[in-house]
């Protein structure tokens, strides 16, 4: 009988493991896992303030930062150089007092920023993070207006030498083209130069606006329009050449308005993409 008893007890206790095995297997099995992140470095910066266009830009091995306080009044930046695999700070230029409009791009051995209200252009040497020179683009302040950077869109560069941007205070579509070797760097970069940008491009007068920032890939530049008044509504999607300024081609979606101005376009497998940036117009009736 004692047997009996102690084999009913082993068979019991295995009979208990192997479901608190299972059970807890199954644990493992359905909880959700645990990821813990592992920090490489950190780098202290003021950045406050900064909006959704004006983020950290990586040319090669370098890490860019637009740090600075932009608004309540006290406006001020810093550009930073970061070396990605260690976080070293390469430089650190000395602080403009002004907003910028858009993220640093790199033309060449020189980096440029735009600031938004004094319409000024910045230029950057990419090696010490001096600054070389600053331009503006007309004496008359209303100029400026439609020609400068503006906010909430991107420059881009072409061929180590052109910088292209749009603005939508420029009601006949245009792209803004400059041309970076019109600057003189024997001059001292505090000194004012007054330099024209051209528009560039025409993309048609049925637009109000280039609403979106301009996307440029393989000698192209991609950009969208939209229209005002909402009841008869359209954006164009088109593509300009680089070199001539010639409108290769165009194409009209109606019964749409576009929503943002920020970064709307993307470029993949050969392809300008639109990133959720047209809403239908409402139909009454």
């Amino acid at each position: 009988m004692k047997k009996y008893i102690f084999s009913f007890f082993i068979i019991l206790m295995l009979t208990s493991c192997n479901l608190l095995s299972y059970f807890s297997s199954e644990e493992k099995e359905t909880s959700e896992p645990e990821y813990k992140s592992q920090i490489a470095w950190t780098v202290d910066t003021n950045t406050y303030g900064l909006s959704d266009c004006r983020d950290m830009v990586r040319y090669g091995q370098y890490l860019y930062v637009i740090d600075g306080k932009q608004f309540s009044g006290n406006y001020y930046f810093n550009l930073i150089k970061i070396e990605i695999e260690t976080g070293e700070i390469i430089w650190k230029t000395e602080t403009i007092y002004t907003i910028v409009t858009c993220n640093v791009v790199k033309c060449g051995t020189k980096l440029y920023l735009a600031g938004e209200y004094d319409h000024y252009l910045y230029s950057f040497d990419d090696e010490t993070g001096k600054l070389l020179a600053t331009v503006t683009f007309s004496d008359d302040e209303n100029i400026n207006e439609i020609i400068s950077p503006d906010g909430l869109r991107n420059i881009v560069a072409y061929k180590d030498r052109y910088l292209f941007w749009s603005n939508y205070r420029n009601e006949d579509a245009k792209i803004i083209k400059f041309d970076t070797e019109k600057i003189d760097f024997s001059i001292e970069a505090e000194s004012l130069q007054i330099i024209n940008a051209e528009a560039f491009g025409n993309t048609g007068n049925e637009e109000d606006f280039i609403y979106s920032c301009i996307l440029l890939e393989n000698g192209m530049i991609y950009y969208i329009t939209s229209t005002a008044p909402r009841d008869n509504t359209f954006v164009k999607v088109g593509a300009v050449d680089c070199e001539t300024g010639e409108l290769k081609w165009s194409y009209v979606i109606q019964g749409c308005y576009a929503t943002g101005g920020g970064y709307t376009m993307y470029y993949l497998d050969g392809k300008p993409l639109l990133a959720q940036v047209f809403v239908l117009k409402q139909r009454l009736g």
